[in-house]
């Protein structure tokens, strides 16, 4: 779980959240291959507490991955699943790859 400084009602359109690489081994979130996801100020207040993926891939990593996250308005909480790997639909994923680094008022 993740308190927000202020929250998302606060802000004139809504979020940005930003992910970027992950070492899992070295244990350390990595300057690269970011992602950036706008989530409108009204899916917040209209669906506060919803279920939100936001699916990420790499080509030159050869990364598949997909976060989720249930978004409050002053908090954002994730979920078990955000670390899982495996293979689906042929589609080999590993969550872990990256992680969440910042989340921008907009």
């Amino acid at each position: 779980t993740a308190n927000l400084s202020e929250t998302i009602s606060k802000q004139t359109y809504g979020i940005i959240l930003v992910f970027s690489q992950y070492n899992n081994t070295a244990g350390n979130a990595l300057n690269l291959d970011w992602h950036c996801y706008f989530v409108p100020k009204y899916m917040v207040s209209a669906h506060s507490g919803n279920y939100h993926t936001f699916n990420m891939m790499s080509l030159v990593y050869n990364n598949v991955a997909s976060k989720s996250l249930y978004i409050f308005d002053g908090y954002l909480s994730g979920i078990a699943n955000n670390t899982a790997t495996g293979t689906n639909n042929g589609i080999t994923y590993n969550n872990s790859n990256y992680v969440l680094r910042y989340v921008i008022g907009v």
